[in-house]
């Protein structure tokens, strides 16, 4: 397939149902892996110009994301962002020989989106962290809102865990979440054992149960 992916599932990726077509059973990740390659066709959405339409690109990179796909996201996004205008506004198209909707802000908004679901996810008390980050990604960092009036600050050198800090917006508030945090990176002994109450793990990932109480640092540093 052109994506690469040569009939192997995305890394990370977690829908795991099967499908029947045919009456020939399908894992979902294949039909998955089909749907990326032949449904960008329809990102342009005009009948003029030959590019992925970026209101598109970045609705498709948030879906990919919230299925953990490690490689989808970027490279929509990365299309998106090759044809921002020379302030790095979005169009709905900009083309050398077609541009529409300059500083169109709902694709920006979907850009916006798509970015941070890559970053961190909520799902009911879990807060997943770097979900569907490139694992090329060695060096990077975040300040992003949760839901739940929270904020997760993070940051990431040379490939690992440096700063995990947990704000809730009540400085005086007393909560319990669960950090979910792919193996890779951070080492169980670098955690917080004072606000830690629980770990385990299960398919690459760490599930950490956390005690709130205003300023948290999951990672052992001063607030």
């Amino acid at each position: 397939m052109e994506n690469g992916f040569e009939g192997a599932p995305p890394p990370g990726f977690e829908m795991d149902h099967v499908f029947h077509m045919s009456n020939i059973a399908l894992p979902a990740w294949f039909q998955y892996l089909w749907f990326i390659e032949k449904g960008q066709a329809s990102g342009n959405m005009y009948p003029v110009g030959k590019s992925l339409c970026a209101w598109y690109a970045g609705w498709l990179a948030s879906a990919t994301a919230i299925l953990k796909d490690k490689r989808e996201p970027m490279k929509l996004l990365s299309k998106a962002a090759e044809d921002a205008g020379c302030f790095a506004e979005l169009f709905e198209i900009h083309e050398p020989t077609v541009s529409m909707h300059p500083w169109f802000s709902t694709a920006s908004e979907n850009f916006v989106y798509a970015m941070n679901q890559t970053l961190v996810q909520n799902r009911g008390d879990e807060i997943l962290i770097a979900p569907a980050v490139s694992e090329t990604w060695k060096n990077y960092a975040f300040k992003l809102a949760c839901y739940g009036n929270l904020v997760v600050e993070v940051g990431v050198k040379d490939g690992q865990l440096v700063k995990l800090t947990l704000l809730p917006g009540k400085a005086d508030a007393a909560l319990r979440r669960t950090i979910v945090l792919p193996t890779a990176l951070v080492a169980s002994s670098k955690l917080n054992s004072a606000v830690v109450a629980s770990m385990s793990e299960k398919d690459g990932k760490r599930f950490v149960a956390v005690r709130i109480r205003g300023c948290t640092d999951l990672i052992e540093v001063k607030c």
